[in-house]
């Protein structure tokens, strides 16, 4: 059923995101795509694997800050970023240190045997990371010039394992390994870096530094609402005073300009406050279209004077991905003003009854068992392309109905009518569609016994077949069958294409009033 699928799809924000996010710096540079994806941190930095294209890192686009200006490190390099639904990606290839850095004094085991800056862990060599303000949020205004954006930097512990730490100013906590990871492997022209951040960590940080409740924090518009964050990429060289034992930071980079006032926080280095993270981006979501639709409400439905409009649902999101036009009813042998025209616009405007050509829709013909399957896969939102079986001599590869009864035979909505037949063309009997309307609702596992009897003014209830009798008290007990008189059922009698029309419809309130109960 549509409202289900389209509860569902805002509800699963799943696992097949196609985003892609953008970076600008100093206007120098053209943006920089990044799709959705989750790389493999093992030290190769490999474009398959989904990283974005590089933003180059060198004294261009680097500003430095560090003890001795005169001999900053020639420091050339890479970084990249991707992100999930769960974690930001990021990831660094340094390739080129100039001439006051030689390689062996890059990222390596430390060789301290007590902690060092007062802190429980040491860097010996390099650190790379990143500081970050998702959504702009701490520089709304100018009064957050001077706050701090959460950064992250990859290093070694004092066991020689790679680690993400959690700093603001100086290095001061290892991110549990369940919200961060990295890998750092020593290549033929340098050091590669990759890591990943929890999200949930990211906006706990920013949340905490702009004093918002995290439970106010738009999550969706992270991931998929094109607003801009900004970022910086950062670089520590770090030497390590054996005798003293105390780690020396050499210098420091960062992609920020000292100058560029734009509002945004920077990773405040050796006092001097960075107030521009260099990178500017967004999560930019790339819409997919689904087949899932709705309308903003029941007058929106094209009618057999007046076109409709409904909105199409994102695959990815769940969000709105445009509008769509649905045409006047072209069907001439239906019209206006007649008892089933509410049960018509809905199935027609749903997509649940298609026509028997393009002009007909044969209101007064027998809907057949073939006929009836393919109604509750459209009702359902079914895509049947992918069933098939030959359980049945008569339902055979190409026909039409094919799929959509190998679907019901496959799910249990249906075991034919023997074991080797499905009869596509006998004449659906209302008994049948009650059987087989019970039978969907008991595989969503929604279905509840009866609690009542036939009501005794019924006097053709003893031709109900033994099979059937359950499944008509349940239809009748919930308003999806009633009477063809004041005292016949009609169990046996054959349903035309309008009748099964406004038996779906009741089937329809009742699906929702259990949907209902259920929140």
């Amino acid at each position: 059923m549509k409202q289900i699928k389209i509860i569902v799809s805002l509800l699963l924000v799943c696992c097949m995101l196609l985003p892609v996010s953008s970076f600008a710096l100093f206007d120098e540079m053209d943006d920089i795509c990044v799709w959705q994806a989750t790389p493999t941190l093992d030290g190769v930095i490999n474009k398959d694997d989904g990283w974005s294209d590089a933003v180059e890192l060198s004294n261009d686009t680097l500003a430095i800050v560090s003890h001795n200006k005169q001999n900053a490190i020639d420091m050339k390099g890479n970084a990249y970023m991707a992100y999930d639904e769960c974690y930001l990606y990021f990831a660094g290839e340094i390739s080129e240190f100039g001439e006051n850095m030689s390689f062996d004094t890059l990222i390596c085991p430390s060789d301290l045997s007590e902690p060092v800056d007062g802190g429980n862990f040491g860097f010996d060599g390099d650190a790379f990371g990143i500081t970050i303000d998702v959504l702009g949020i701490l520089t709304a205004d100018s009064k957050n010039y001077e706050k701090i954006a959460p950064y992250y930097s990859v290093g070694f512990d004092l066991d020689g394992n790679a680690k993400v730490y959690h700093a603001n100013g100086t290095a001061n906590e290892i991110i549990d390994s369940e919200y961060a990871s990295a890998t750092v492997a020593f290549t033929e022209s340098g050091w590669n870096v990759e890591a990943c951040v929890s999200l949930d960590v990211v906006v706990a940080d920013i949340c905490a530094n702009a004093g918002i409740a995290i439970e106010d924090f738009d999550f969706y518009s992270l991931l998929y609402g094109n607003i801009d964050s900004k970022m910086s990429f950062v670089y520590k060289s770090n030497r390590v005073d054996l005798e003293a034992e105390e780690v020396i930071t050499y210098a420091e980079y960062a992609t920020v300009a000292d100058t560029a006032l734009d509002g945004t926080p920077g990773y405040m280095l050796f006092g001097t406050p960075v107030k521009s993270l260099g990178l500017i981006y967004y999560f930019n979501h790339e819409h997919k279209i689904s087949n899932y639709f709705y309308y903003a409400s029941d007058d929106d439905f094209a009618t057999f004077d007046n076109e409709g409009i409904r909105y199409i649902l994102c695959d990815v999101c769940g969000g709105d991905y445009g509008k769509e036009i649905v045409p006047v009813i072209p069907f001439t042998d239906v019209k206006a003003g007649q008892w089933y025209e509410n049960a018509l616009l809905r199935c027609y405007n749903w997509g649940y009854f298609n026509g028997m050509s393009e002009t007909k829709f044969g209101p007064n013909v027998t809907m057949t068992r073939a006929m009836f399957v393919q109604v509750l896969a459209n009702f359902w939102g079914v895509d049947t392309s992918e069933f098939a079986c030959d359980n049945f001599t008569d339902v055979k590869p190409g026909q039409w109905y094919y799929n959509s009864v190998s679907w019901a035979y496959e799910v249990g909505i249906t075991s034919g009518t023997s074991e080797t037949t499905f009869s596509p063309n006998k004449p659906l009997t209302r008994q049948e569609a009650a059987a087989l309307f019970a039978n969907v609702i008991k595989v969503d596992g929604l279905y509840k016994e009866p609690t009542i009897e036939f009501d005794a003014k019924y006097t053709d209830t003893g031709k109900i077949a033994p099979w059937a009798e359950e499944s008509m008290l349940w239809a009748v007990e919930n308003g999806i069958i009633s009477g063809t008189s004041e005292t016949t059922l009609a169990p046996t009698g054959q349903a035309t294409r309008m009748q099964v029309a406004q038996m779906l419809c009741q089937f329809e309130a009742y699906v929702v009033s259990l949907l209902d109960e259920a929140e």
